[in-house]
């Protein structure tokens, strides 16, 4: 590989580690009831159990919360 090839190589690579991202000034639309939906039917996918009940989901919403933004 030559020097050319690798500093092309080097610069698509994303940031490590790429979270958590920078919050919004307003409301960040990525991050919605839908996401924590979606995230609870993979869950079960996996052989959890089914995120229905509104405290689990509270608590999902909040990890994903964390896990994106950081601590408050």
């Amino acid at each position: 590989m030559t020097a050319s090839n690798s500093t092309s190589t080097t610069a698509h690579r994303p940031a490590y580690p790429a979270y958590p991202v920078p919050r919004l000034e307003e409301c960040d639309d990525r991050f919605s009831p839908e996401l924590i939906a979606d995230v609870g039917w993979v869950i079960r996918r996996h052989g959890f159990p089914v995120v229905d009940d509104l405290r689990d989901q509270s608590a999902l919403g909040m990890h994903l919360y964390r896990f994106f933004y950081g601590e408050r």
